[in-house]
């Protein structure tokens, strides 16, 4: 009887085992797609930023299109400089022409009613026109 009891009690044990693995599986695997999930939302996220932001660079463009070459320059990663050289990149090189350039796309950055400013009021327009805010894209 002991020997029929500890056998039934060694099974239970290896089927509440194996259901545990099971559980784990699927646990892992639901948890898996929650992440899929999360990253398909993040990626639909970043797409409609990307999109509001271009929306915003065009209407910018038919306004001002050196402030949106400016600011597409500026949204690639390139600083003042860099915006500069590429600005002059058919001319010769020349120093202080390049020094010239590089305060003035500077300047033109940081003035009251410069690209930035631009930038942001047409940007502005955009979330009005989409109903949204601020909160909605930095998120």
């Amino acid at each position: 009887m002991l020997k029929i009891l500890k056998q039934r009690i060694i099974d239970d044990n290896l089927s509440f085992k194996r259901s545990n693995k099971n559980n784990e599986k699927n646990l892992k695997c639901v948890l898996n797609n929650e992440e899929y999930i999360q990253s398909q939302e993040n990626d639909l996220i970043q797409k409609d930023r990307l999109r509001l932001l271009q929306e915003t660079i065009l209407m910018l463009e038919l306004n001002s299109p050196h402030d949106a070459d400016l600011i597409r320059m500026y949204m690639d990663g390139l600083n003042y400089r860099q915006m500069a050289e590429k600005k002059l990149n058919d001319q010769k090189k020349d120093e202080d022409k390049l020094i010239k350039l590089t305060n003035s796309i500077k300047k033109q950055f940081t003035r009251k009613k410069g690209t930035m400013a631009n930038f942001k009021k047409h940007l502005n327009r955009c979330l009005r026109k989409h109903k949204l805010d601020y909160t909605d894209i930095l998120n």
